[in-house]
């Protein structure tokens, strides 16, 4: 048992499972990452806030620092002292908001001034969200920046009463003030070298932040990088290994198929071997059952044609009738195995359909005259004449007929016929066959072409038969390019339909109702006939029959032999047998139409009866009758071959022997 498949499924579900695992992690180690550089993004810009910030304190510290240092160089008007204090006042709130944003967090606007022509300041908003780092920084600097504010008001005070002196012209009091305000300015730049020491802290911690982010992020980056290439090299090995399985596997497989695939045909060699000798036994049996059928049914007439008593002739006519059905029997599995092998052959001569239709119906008649059911036929008249094998079309309509004439208890059964043209060289045979019969259930109507099927057991039992026939006939058909379809209900009946494409025909079909032209008359009353038959009982039972019918029977064991008869006397109608030792009737009557023509026949074992045989039959006309063991290839050889003047099929019966003679001699 192949479990490759299975294994080639698991190792699939394998592979997707590894894409999948493979994809979410990296889905995810994706989306980590992007989280974590979002918040090194966020601390980023944080860092360059806090920058921002510093750099403001720095900025508006250095404004302090320049505009204490020109209170010293105003002027006595106290107006300049005002307007100094007042733009040191802006920046030292500009320094407490930086403080609040640097302490509590939000948004600072920052100018910036360009020094350019036409340029507008570049003003920005930045975002800040502190941390404990910064209430450190902002409680050590934040005290200086209380401290240069006192003196800023300390030393504007001291300038404003300096001016004031100087104003009031009181140079005793004015040498005292303005060494107080140098005393003041001399100790004032350690108080701003301090807190530029702090702010430029600040502004370096931003600075050092920033570069430790940045060095953060490059190692996370190619720490991801890492992982991500391990994870990408991880799903392609686990795809390569399970690849390979795969492939392992599919050689395996493909292996085990190839094995399994040799093992099939080696087994349908076989196979095909065991049923041709299937076949051929088929076959052969059914010749060598037929051949002592025929004397059953032969002898069984021949019985019947002497003085019996009741009973005798009952049990006899039902011998005989059995014996009918095992031929009728043996025949289909002939043509069946025929079929089978393909070496049926199919022929192509012009026939009368409505003569066909007749032919097949008065056969029918009879057993439809018994069981009261009328048979009605209707051909419809036809300017063309139809080229194809009217034997075979024989055969499918009288399974067909007899089916539906089986089948029916009561009412009638119907055949309509008629040819449709399908284009200037083709044609189309179509044949219905209705009758009320007992139907086919709806279920059981695509099995009943097969061989051996048949419909409900119970109408099997009851009306027996072993579903061969419309399988034979469909196949039939079907060789023939055409087909059968059936319409059926249960007790309402069936209509099969025959359907079959043929060619026309240029010429009326020849009916040999007697020799060929330049024989002799036709002889009158009765006969002397050669029967050529290598099975003696046969030619016995041919005998038998033509003596009752009044004519002189001579009987030969091979077609050599009848030669030899017929060298020696004249016989006005000759009956050989296709199949026999020696010398088969095919090759006889080749012979005796060469003899007939005056040809030279080259036929050592005849010896001096060749030139008998020449002065007899130069210039003659011999009448001769192919016998066959299967009355359709003698149907088939009759529409082809001119050798013979008429056929018939074994086993032997009056009614074939007496009607040949009658359609050869005109007799009765």
């Amino acid at each position: 048992m192949m479990k490759s498949p299975k294994i080639i499924l698991r190792y699939v579900l394998g592979l997707v499972g590894v894409f999948g695992v493979g994809f979410v992690l990296l889905v995810g180690l994706h989306f980590s990452f992007m989280e974590l550089l979002a918040r090194f993004n966020r601390d980023l810009e944080n860092e360059r806030s806090r920058i921002a910030i510093g750099e403001v304190i720095i900025a508006n510290v250095n404004q302090i620092e320049r505009n204490y240092y020109q209170l010293a160089t105003t002027s006595a008007s106290s107006r300049s002292v005002e307007l100094i204090y007042a733009k040191t006042q802006v920046f030292f709130a500009h320094i407490d908001q930086a403080f609040t944003v640097f302490k509590n967090g939000g948004s600072l606007t920052v100018t910036t001034r360009l020094n350019e022509e036409g340029m507008q300041d570049f003003v920005r908003t930045i975002t800040y969200v502190p941390n404990e780092d910064d209430v450190l920084e902002v409680i050590d600097i934040r005290p200086k920046v209380q401290e240069v504010k006192e003196r800023m008001q300390a030393i504007a005070y001291l300038v404003a009463k300096r001016n004031s002196l100087i104003r009031s012209g009181d140079q005793a009091a004015l040498p005292e003030v303005q060494d107080e305000i140098v005393i003041f300015f001399k100790k004032s730049s350690a108080h701003f070298v301090r807190l530029h020491e702090n702010a430029n802290r600040l502004y370096y911690q931003g600075h050092k932040n920033l570069e430790r982010l940045q060095g953060e992020i490059s190692r996370r980056k190619s720490y991801y990088t890492r992982i991500a290439l391990g994870v990408n090299a991880a799903i392609i090995f686990g795809v390569l290994v399970i690849c390979w399985l795969i492939a392992r596997q599919i050689y395996a497989a493909h292996s085990q198929l190839d094995f399994v695939s040799k093992e099939m045909e080696k087994a349908k060699k076989q196979a095909d071997v065991a049923n041709k000798i299937k076949i051929d036994f088929l076959a052969t049996m059914s010749h060598e059952v037929r051949t002592p059928m025929n004397i059953i049914v032969g002898m069984t007439g021949l019985a019947l044609e002497t003085q019996l008593t009741p009973t005798q002739q009952r049990y006899l006519t039902r011998i005989q009738g059995a014996g009918e059905i095992l031929l009728g029997l043996l025949d289909d599995i002939l043509d069946f195995s025929k079929i089978e092998e393909g070496q049926l052959e199919l022929a192509d001569q012009p026939f009368d359909l409505k003569e066909l239709v007749d032919a097949v119906v008065e056969v029918v008649k009879m057993q439809a005259r018994q069981k009261g059911i009328a048979l009605v036929a209707h051909v419809a008249e036809t300017p063309w004449v139809p080229k194809g094998d009217p034997v075979r079309m024989r055969q499918i309509l009288l399974i067909l007929i007899s089916n539906a004439v089986k089948f029916t208890e009561k009412g009638q059964v119907v055949i309509e016929a008629r040819l449709e043209e399908l284009d200037a060289e083709r044609l189309l045979a179509v044949i219905t066959v209705q009758d009320s019969g007992v139907g086919i259930a709806k279920e059981q109507l695509a099995s009943i072409f097969d061989i051996f099927a048949q419909g409900d057991a119970s109408v099997t039992r009851k009306y027996g038969g072993t579903g061969m026939g419309l399988a034979i006939s469909n196949q039939l058909a079907t060789l023939m390019g055409g087909e059968i379809t059936v319409e059926s209900k249960v007790g309402q009946g069936s209509i099969f339909t025959l359907s079959l494409p043929m060619l026309k025909a240029s010429s009326r079909p020849v009916h040999r109702v007697s020799g060929a032209v330049g024989q002799g008359p036709r002889p009158a009353g009765n006969l002397d006939i050669l029967v050529v038959d290598g099975d003696g009982d046969q030619q016995e039972i041919a005998k038998a029959l033509l003596e009752k019918a009044g004519h002189r029977v001579k009987g030969a064991a091979n077609g050599l032999e009848g030669l030899r008869c017929l060298a020696k006397f004249q016989y006005d109608m000759v009956f050989l047998a296709l199949h026999m030792p020696v010398l088969d009737g095919r090759e006889a009557a080749l012979d005796i139409r060469a003899f007939e023509r005056g040809d030279a026949v080259e036929r050592g074992e005849l010896g001096y009866d060749s030139d008998w045989l020449a002065a007899r039959l130069h210039g003659q006309h011999t009448f001769l009758v192919a016998v066959s063991d299967q009355p359709q290839y003698t149907d088939q050889a009759m529409g082809q071959d001119s050798l013979f003047d008429d056929h018939i099929g074994k086993p032997y019966t009056k009614d074939a022997l007496v009607q040949s003679v009658n359609r050869l001699t005109g007799l009765g």
